[in-house]
């Protein structure tokens, strides 16, 4: 055992196919990067152990950006387009709505704005408010633009995809712009015409997941997913490469013991997560869910000092679940 655990601390396996998808670089959904990632994630389980590496692809909605700008009094300021936006230009006045709280829409007239929301809520809120649910309430409003802005500091501008399962390209023209530019509009333009213009091109594409297992034939499996795509302005290296580096690390490690397995192991690197989980909403389609067997949270586990307890995993963490036959027909459940 002190043998195994050494051999995967010391493991370069999942840093290596880390650097692999980093460098692809544009890893888009449906783009040729996210196929090369994927086809890479497929050799890389299958040379570390697992059986059965495969690919399963899937029909997505491509959208590839192109230029995008604010505009405002003979200005231009930096932003980008959010993913699945479409392309279009308008201008309009400016409506700062803050947070972009859901009273924020009800206690204000949008219809015919460009509507600017901030990436975050308040500590008092209750709940988060998502990018996708500030979108929809401007377009709901009748608003006819839509202005994403960060709330963290450093002059860069958030991304993340609008759009629905039945609607993937959305209603109105979206940008993401800095904390800085967003403070800058909403002190000099607020309830002044802005411009926003957006071009991308919408076309048809192909996803895949990665499949590969080790262990026996069971009816029971434990899940190990990640995702291989990221969004085409960086490297997605923390999301979700990381992620997916650690599955790939996992297999290693488990395939080197498989013997001692006495439930299946199903490794699984979504495509397309980033524009609305669309590969994970695939393999759920698809899923018997009389055989999804819910499981309690673990509860948490007390500090090696004592003071507090352990955090759980990121969200972008490499996923576990286990699926089973289930007394009930329970719902299916995911721990993390």
């Amino acid at each position: 055992m002190s043998e195994w655990i050494g051999d995967t601390f010391t493991s370069d396996a999942g840093w290596d196919h880390l650097e692999t998808l980093v460098d692809i670089g544009n890893r888009m959904a449906g783009s040729e990067g996210e196929r090369r990632a994927a086809e890479a994630t497929r050799d890389a389980l299958e040379r570390v152990g697992a059986r059965d590496a495969r690919l399963d692809e899937f029909d997505v909605q491509g959208w590839t950006r192109g230029d995008s700008a604010v505009r405002a009094d003979g200005t231009e300021r930096n932003c980008i387009a959010l993913p699945r936006s479409p392309a279009g230009e308008t201008t309009a006045e400016l409506v700062d709505l803050g947070h972009g709280l859901p009273e924020d829409y009800e206690n204000a007239d949008v219809e015919g704005t460009v509507v600017m929301a901030r990436s975050d809520v308040p500590d008092y809120y209750e709940r988060y408010v998502h990018r996708r649910e500030k979108y929809y309430r401007a377009v709901e409003g009748g608003a006819a633009a839509f202005v994403y802005r960060n709330h963290v500091e450093g002059c860069l501008p958030p991304t993340g995809s609008v759009g629905t399962s039945d609607d993937p390209i959305g209603e109105v023209p979206a940008v993401g712009v800095s904390k800085e530019v967003g403070a800058r509009l909403a002190r000099r333009f607020d309830g002044d015409e802005v411009t926003v213009a957006v071009d991308a091109e919408v076309h048809e594409a192909t996803s895949r997941n990665v499949h590969a297992e080790l262990g026996p034939a069971t009816d029971d499996a434990v899940f190990v997913t990640s995702h291989v795509d990221a969004h085409d302005i960086a490297e997605g290296a923390m999301d979700n490469g990381a992620g997916t580096a650690m599955v790939v690390e996992v297999a290693r490690a488990l395939a080197a013991r498989e013997d001692e397995l006495d439930t299946r192991v199903h490794f699984v690197a979504f495509g397309a997560e980033e524009v609305g989980l669309v590969g994970s909403e695939y393999e759920a389609e698809r899923a018997d869910f009389d055989r999804v067997r819910t499981r309690s949270p673990t509860p948490p586990r007390p500090s090696p000092t004592g003071s507090g307890t352990r955090s759980s995993p990121s969200r972008n963490s490499a996923r576990t679940a286990t699926t089973g036959r289930s007394s009930g027909g329970a719902s299916p459940a995911i721990t993390s």
